[in-house]
């Protein structure tokens, strides 16, 4: 195939996946409908909010696994770890930093200069878009 058949394929693909991408969303949002009390009653059961949950439907049974997602409060925690001897806020917090990538290029030549050596660029996703001439 040449570049141009390839493209075409490309975009049919796209469709049909977009098309079965959608149907498969709504199906999740059926069988979530079915399920998540049942699963969420039966869990409780057990004295649990999260977890497998099997659940008998018919002559099937369904394996349900509700899981647990945590957000720490940012704010919160810089002050818990700020009253916490270091030591044990050293094993316990994780602390990343990252530079938006705007900020970076409006930011003054020396601040840029200074974060330079800290950047790291890789190759982003490859994308190809076909222009109509």
């Amino acid at each position: 195939m040449d570049g141009v058949e390839l493209f075409e394929r490309r975009e049919e693909l796209r469709y049909i996946v977009k098309d079965l991408s959608a149907e498969l969303k709504e199906i999740d949002e059926k069988l979530e409908d079915l399920f998540l009390q049942k699963s969420r009653d039966t869990l409780r059961s057990l004295g649990k909010d999260f977890g497998t949950a099997t659940i008998a439907e018919g002559n099937s049974r369904f394996k349900i696994n509700i899981p647990k997602k945590v957000k720490w409060d940012n704010d919160m925690l810089k002050e818990v770890f700020e009253g916490m001897n270091p030591d044990d806020a050293n094993h316990f917090a994780k602390v990343t930093f990252s530079v938006d990538e705007r900020v970076y290029n409006a930011a003054h030549k020396e601040i840029r200069d200074l974060l330079e050596p800290c950047r790291v660029t890789e190759m982003g996703k490859f994308k190809i878009d076909r222009e109509e001439s």
